[in-house]
């Protein structure tokens, strides 16, 4: 008798083991009474959204919807966890039903993109994003949660080897810190959406409100965090799984059908976050209908790294390897007042010294070589290093002096 027939007596199962490898599924409700859930909530939104007052049909129709999935994944947790239904043939089939699954949210997601790129590359004003559109700095909200979900992504495969490796209390730990980055994400989501400069709300004449730029973002974001909502819920019941001893790791498909769909969602993410809100933000530069020239924010990060100009984000900051030219090129911001100091000179000396000094200390304790082979390691790191270093660093100071009006010149005694 196998660990699944016994966990199967143990909980006071009566089904006998399976004599065949295949799932012969025992009639239920739940087809029936989902459908019928699923139609009273499509018709309460439409009615909803039509202006209609029967949003308790939409109401009743969510409830059953939310009930027939709780109920029904409630049955498949208990065949596969105490029948022993799903055997590795089983197993197999919902692999590749999961795979399948995801394929055909790429597909989903393409249509969103083919949407956002075909109005980005051919714009009907000949502008994008279209006048009077604010984009988000991608180096802010949406940089935070790109960290927090590729974060979430090396713990729910912590929380994932430690299953297959017998580590229980790493993988509820894996689990819990995955969810709680999942709503922080959310969170997150929440509060841009809601300090956008612009509108999913059609309104006439009014700029920002509704267009083309709105539409695609809000629905290519919105979705996306629907899918996170879902992913974390997902995660929720594993966690909650992993905590009743459900998962063994020989058998816990679950737990990777949720890691699998939860890595999705991350390279969602990052298409999104490089495609819409970084490429997507468009020129740095616009003109109001008074001529007059308005810059959009520049990120820290792209002038520092790109080493341009704060306040377009165009023109070059250097003229050479660390001289700052006197104006920008592109735009004429007066460059001649900044003052980096040693400021970058410090930063180096202090990451860069860091990085050395850890790693002739692995090189000495591992191999103990001669000194001139530490010489022949370390000065072209430092030296290349302080090269590479300086010239972002210098450029990061000088894009925070700009932001916080340092530049202008003292008056003249």
């Amino acid at each position: 008798m196998t660990d699944t027939h016994v966990d199967a007596h143990a909980h006071g199962g009566a089904h006998a083991a399976p004599k065949h490898p295949y799932h012969l599924v025992d009639p239920s409700p739940w087809p029936i009474v989902g459908a019928i859930a699923a139609g009273l909530l499509a018709t309460g939104g439409l009615l909803y959204m039509h202006g209609g007052h029967i949003w308790w049909l939409l109401i009743i129709g969510l409830l059953g919807v939310l009930g027939t999935m709780a109920v029904w994944w409630r049955d498949v947790i208990r065949e596969a966890t105490f029948e022993g239904m799903h055997t590795p043939v089983v197993q197999l089939g919902l692999r590749y039903g999961m795979a399948l699954f995801i394929a055909s949210e790429v597909m989903f997601f393409s249509a969103f993109f083919w949407a956002f790129f075909s109005s980005a590359l051919f714009p009907a004003e000949g502008v994008w994003p279209p006048k009077g559109i604010h984009p988000f700095d991608p180096f802010e909200f949406p940089f935070l949660n790109t960290l927090i979900l590729l974060l979430s992504g090396t713990t729910v495969t912590w929380a994932h080897h430690s299953l297959l490796e017998g580590n229980q209390k790493g993988l509820i730990q894996g689990l819990t810190v995955t969810v709680l980055l999942g709503i922080s994400f959310t969170c997150v989501q929440a509060y841009e959406y809601s300090h956008a400069a612009f509108s999913f709300r059609f309104d006439e004449g009014v700029a920002g409100a509704g267009g083309i730029y709105p539409s695609t973002f809000f629905m290519a974001t919105g979705f996306h965090g629907f899918h996170v909502i879902i992913g974390t819920i997902f995660l929720a019941v594993c966690l909650w799984r992993a905590t009743q001893g459900h998962f063994r790791p020989d058998h816990h498909f679950g737990l990777e059908a949720a890691a699998w769909y939860w890595h999705f969602v991350d390279v969602v993410w990052l298409f999104l976050f490089v495609c819409i809100y970084w490429w997507g933000m468009g020129s740095a530069v616009r003109v109001n209908t008074a001529g007059t020239r308005h810059f959009a924010p520049v990120s820290l990060a792209h002038a520092a790294f790109a080493c341009r100009c704060p306040r377009c984000g165009e023109g070059h900051l250097f003229a050479g390897l660390l001289t700052v030219r006197p104006s920008c090129a592109a735009c004429g911001l007066d460059l001649s007042a900044q003052d980096a100091g040693d400021g970058p000179a410090v930063f180096v000396i202090l990451f860069l010294g860091m990085i050395v000094v850890g790693l002739a200390a692995i090189v000495e304790i591992n191999f103990s070589p001669p000194v001139w082979l530490h010489l022949l390691l370390w000065t072209p790191l430092i030296l290349g290093g302080a090269i590479l270093m300086l010239r972002p660093l210098k450029a990061g100071l000088i894009a925070l002096q700009y932001k916080h009006n340092l530049l202008q010149r003292p008056p003249s005694a």
